[in-house]
């Protein structure tokens, strides 16, 4: 089950914001923050170190919601 809501966020992520891989692989937690809308929030650096912003919102808000779940619950 953690590898499985894991993959599953990650997953949502790239194909709802077209992050490329070494964007993906170097998320982080802190990078990720709510809106007031409700959508998910956050930055990341892409090619030639530019930074950029991303928003998602459903799906992709769902996953990382269950994934932190596990996540917490694991040592």
């Amino acid at each position: 089950m953690p590898a499985g809501a894991r993959d599953t966020f990650l997953l949502s992520v790239a194909a709802a914001c077209g992050l490329r891989r070494a964007e993906l692989v170097n998320l982080h937690l802190s990078q990720f923050g709510q809106k007031e809308d409700g959508a998910l929030g956050f930055k990341v650096v892409g090619k030639g170190n530019k930074e950029r912003s991303l928003f998602a919102s459903g799906a992709v808000l769902t996953s990382l919601e269950q994934w932190l779940e596990v996540r917490r619950a694991e040592p």
